[in-house]
């Protein structure tokens, strides 16, 4: 049974970024632990052809008929901007992806972007959301996937990655799918870009040796040319803040002053791999 839109789409993933040779830790998808990051670097770089995209696109096409439901969701593809915090929600991420859209433009900044919700007959899809959305120009915007601690970078590429190829799906179908006018306007962007953000510390906790920027090279062209042959430009990178960021969810719920530093912060994000 088809639980997701996105079953078996990190499996071909992990079929390109773990080739004959490189040791395989924790349980698939193994490109998620950290050790098998450490093995993927410590080997030679690999090609990441157009293909795997075009590949995870056919799974996804495939998923789709075998598990659809398309029921009307009223947040598919729509931009909103969310802001409040329940009890449960005070993780370092979510605190943060919060205080970002509160403090920042508010015409320009949204969150928590459905990409999936009604599509396959499984709760999952509701959770499968673009943290962080910046609307950077008329037809243009930016997707976030934002790390402070959890996870690695590669995970957290893979993860935007398939955001983007969703996008491609929704606009691929636009005419069957369920969606609102607000939700047509977005996918009708022309340029998108894809890019994981964390502090810098993320970055030397788990490439310290700054060894990724081949894999960034890799995805942005493999699926800037994915993305042409859907009609619209992209690219990936992954992005840092600055050395002295850091972030405290505890302080940032009773210091407004705190938060407010964020625009600043923000403004001085600068590429891993420059």
């Amino acid at each position: 049974m088809t639980k997701s839109i996105l079953d078996g789409v990190s499996q071909i993933f992990g079929s390109h970024l773990l080739p004959e040779g490189v040791r395989r830790y924790g349980q698939a998808p193994h490109f998620q632990n950290g050790r098998t990051l450490k093995a993927i670097l410590a080997g030679r770089p690999v090609n990441i052809p157009v293909g795997l995209f075009n590949d995870a696109m056919g799974r996804i096409e495939t998923n789709f008929d075998k598990g659809r439901s398309v029921r009307e969701s009223k947040s598919l593809w729509v931009l909103r901007q969310k802001t409040d915090l329940q009890p449960k929600q005070l993780s370092p991420e979510v605190t943060l992806e919060r205080n970002m859209v509160k403090h920042l433009s508010a015409d320009r900044w949204f969150n928590q972007l459905a990409t999936a919700a009604g599509l396959v007959g499984s709760a999952q899809g509701r959770r499968r959301a673009v943290d962080l959305v910046e609307k950077v120009g008329d037809g243009e915007y930016r997707f976030i996937e934002l790390k402070i601690a959890s996870n690695t970078p590669l995970a957290a590429a893979v993860e935007v990655l398939e955001y983007g190829l969703l996008f491609a799906f929704a606009r691929k179908h636009s005419k069957t799918l369920p969606l609102s006018k607000v939700a047509l306007d977005m996918l009708s962007a022309s340029s998108l870009q894809l890019r994981v953000l964390a502090p810098t510390s993320y970055y030397d906790k788990h490439d310290g040796g700054r060894k990724l920027g081949w894999l960034e090279k890799e995805f942005s062209k493999s699926f800037g040319q994915f993305a042409q042959e859907e009609g619209f430009k992209a690219d990936f990178q992954f992005l840092r803040f600055h050395e002295d960021f850091s972030w405290d969810a505890t302080k940032a719920a009773k210091d407004e002053s705190f938060c407010a530093n964020l625009k600043h912060a923000y403004g001085a994000v600068k590429p891993v791999y420059p």
